[in-house]
């Protein structure tokens, strides 16, 4: 599954005008959803085997948005005394969907976390007015239901989710917090097949409309510069102790007149010297990798029966590869599998390369990806390998 295939006749290209500015609704598609491996019976019956907790959203005395926590048990009482329940990423119930999710990111090659949510309302239940710090996708399964939102972000990337309440944006703004009030909201009733597109920020409130509701959100989590920086910087002081090291305890008078002590700030500004010369050195190749790596996973086991020529193999779907200049400037291909980081040079990137650009083969046909073709010893030495290291996986 691919996000162009959801947002069709759309393009990718034509969807990232709207992308983390604008709301977008897209309509006439009945058969959009089709493929999606959903299936609430079994997310039902797999959650009350289950010891995890749901949401259940009602609205109290005052028509205040409230929620609380219920065991899977008491959702259906909960839900016929007329409150929506809400289930957060049912991927780690459905492993379909799960690979679904990892494949839509895949398809538009997004170094954040994409998970699905599912959102089962009564007939006039619904969500009171509020923003995520995500951006969502609403997907209408069954039933119809009503949709007010803000055309564009009330705020730019916020930290946290906000359920609205004058109160709260008032002393937001107290603290130098500029959110723009829900108002002149847009409105639309979605219908099975209909997608609703809304960045992060963007003020929304719901109702299910003639009868009961059943939609799945899938939400785009991170996948933002800080990540990758962060992520970057983080490895490289993991491999330095130094970073881990506790500070040395302070003596009574040693610190004199509230400033930091003069051992402690001999030790800070030598770890401040070492990150400035390290993030100095770094380049768009290395946040590249980076980004590369974060968009990358891996949960393939390794082959439990012989390789032979007729075997069948696939590259897993997590695997992805990034052409990038290594720390000593030469040209490398970088391959990750969501737990390593693989650099091969120039010389030894083609077979492999290859393999990338095939994505299913059989074992035997690797053998002649090389000028003159390799004997089969070595090619399946090489290919256990990368079985091994869960680049590659054994089909039929």
């Amino acid at each position: 599954m691919d996000l162009a295939s959801l947002l069709s006749p759309m393009t990718v290209s034509q969807f990232r005008e709207s992308w983390n500015c604008a709301a977008l609704a897209l309509r006439g598609r009945p058969d959009r959803f089709a493929g999606l491996a959903f299936d609430f019976d079994q997310l039902w019956r797999t959650l009350h085997l289950t010891h995890t907790v749901v949401n259940a959203q009602f609205f109290d005395a005052t028509n205040e948005h409230r929620e609380m926590a219920i065991e899977p048990i008491h959702m259906a009482d909960c839900f016929a005394a007329g409150m929506t329940i809400c289930i957060s990423n049912i991927d780690a119930y459905l492993p379909e969907l799960a690979g679904q999710s990892r494949a839509l990111k895949r398809s538009v090659e997004f170094s954040g976390t994409m998970n699905f949510s599912c959102y089962w309302s009564p007939d006039r239940g619904g969500f009171g007015t509020h923003y995520d710090n995500h951006a969502v996708w609403i997907m209408q399964l069954r039933g119809r239901k009503q949709w007010w939102y803000s055309r564009s972000p009330a705020i730019a990337e916020p930290r946290a989710n906000l359920v609205y309440a004058p109160a709260k944006l008032a002393l937001l703004a107290e603290a130098g917090l500029a959110i723009a009030e829900p108002v002149g909201l847009a409105d639309v009733v979605l219908e099975p097949g209909d997608l609703l597109y809304l960045p992060a920020g963007t003020w929304h409130r719901t109702q299910a409309v003639g009868g009961e509701s059943l939609a799945l959100t899938l939400r785009a989590i991170k996948g933002a510069p800080d990540q990758i920086v962060h992520h970057v910087v983080q490895t490289w002081m993991g491999r330095d102790p130094r970073w881990r090291r506790p500070l040395p305890v302070i003596a009574p008078g040693e610190r004199i007149a509230r400033r930091v002590a003069p051992v402690t700030a001999e030790i800070l500004a030598e770890r401040l010297a070492a990150l400035k010369q390290h993030v100095a050195g770094l380049t768009v190749d290395d946040l590249a990798r980076a980004w590369a790596e974060l968009g990358s996973w891996s949960e393939h086991p390794a082959a439990s029966r012989p390789l032979t020529e007729d075997a069948r193999l696939a590259v897993c779907g997590n695997v992805t590869a990034l052409r990038a200049s290594g720390r000593d400037g030469r040209p490398c291909l970088f391959v990750f599998d969501g737990q390593s980081e693989l650099a091969l040079p120039e010389a030894e990137a083609g077979w492999v390369e290859r393999a990338l650009a095939a994505r299913a083969f059989t074992a035997g046909e690797a053998c002649g990806w090389e000028t003159p073709p390799v004997a089969w010893e070595h090619a399946r030495g090489r290919l256990e390998e990368m079985i091994e290291d869960g680049l590659l996986e054994l089909r039929g």
